[in-house]
């Protein structure tokens, strides 16, 4: 069935599309319908499309990061707010994990990602952190990263689909109308050292069937996981326009 309440959708694979490498990216557009769209205006600040052949991502372009001052920002946002639930996917393919890195951030504690050599990993929002073994995200690997936080302030970080760290009762994020961030913590620290190839954020804790066929989509797109049989070629129907508002669990993604 369908996965609903997607508000915010940026995916390099389209934004990157017959795009010069090394390309500035001003405007990542946002794919949902919601125009919640990601700008950066000061050229010195603004990340590239890499789109030559040693830079794809299981064949597709991505909108890299330096880790110094690159990031994109939507526009001030209280409709995507961090005291509802939500579920928040990030692909990423890191140059570096070290120090304080944001892949994506509503301008509060920290963003999702590697927290330096304690592994941290914490939460999109001003929620409490959770600790793991080890990091979210591993250099020169794309990785799928997913947050979810439900209506019992429960937070769960999954990676690849496999479960890393759950926190129970965490505190509920401070009501905002915080930009969401791409690449920075808040725009002047925590800067993202390498490649964010997808970005989605859903208003709810999605169930773990539509937790999973979302993130089943991202690895078979960015990390070329293959596809198993899907139940159209058993049924006979015509398969589903392939997006991420439109998964199954059954593998028509």
């Amino acid at each position: 069935g369908d996965v609903t309440g997607l508000q915010l959708w940026l995916d390099a694979s389209v934004e990157c599309q017959g795009i010069s490498d090394g390309t500035a990216v001003a405007t990542w557009d946002d794919q949902s319908g919601n125009a919640r769209h990601a700008t950066q205006a000061t050229g010195a600040n603004q990340p590239t499309c890499q789109t030559a052949a040693g830079d794809l991502v299981n064949g597709k372009p991505v909108v890299r990061f330096d880790g110094s001052n690159d990031y994109l920002a939507t526009a001030n946002d209280s409709t995507v707010t961090l005291r509802s639930p939500y579920t928040v996917f990030v692909v990423g393919n890191p140059v570096s994990v070290s120090g304080h890195r944001a892949v994506l951030s509503k301008a509060a504690s920290s963003g999702v990602g590697q927290i330096s050599g304690a592994a941290r990993l914490t939460t999109w929002g001003t929620l409490d952190y959770t600790t793991a073994s080890t990091s979210v995200f591993t250099v020169g690997v794309a990785s799928v990263v997913t947050y979810v936080f439900d209506a019992s302030f429960d937070t769960t970080f999954y990676g690849d689909g496999v479960l890393l760290e759950t926190d129970a009762g965490a505190a509920d994020g401070a009501a905002d109308n915080n930009a969401i961030y791409v690449g920075s913590h808040d725009g002047t620290q925590r800067f993202w050292s390498g490649d964010v190839a997808e970005v989605l954020i859903y208003n709810s804790a999605l169930s773990d069937v539509n937790r999973r066929a979302v993130e089943k989509y991202l690895r078979m797109k960015w990390t070329g996981e293959k596809q198993p049989v899907p139940s159209f070629y058993v049924s006979g129907k015509l398969p589903a326009k392939q997006k991420p508002g439109n998964c199954s669990d059954s593998g028509v993604a």
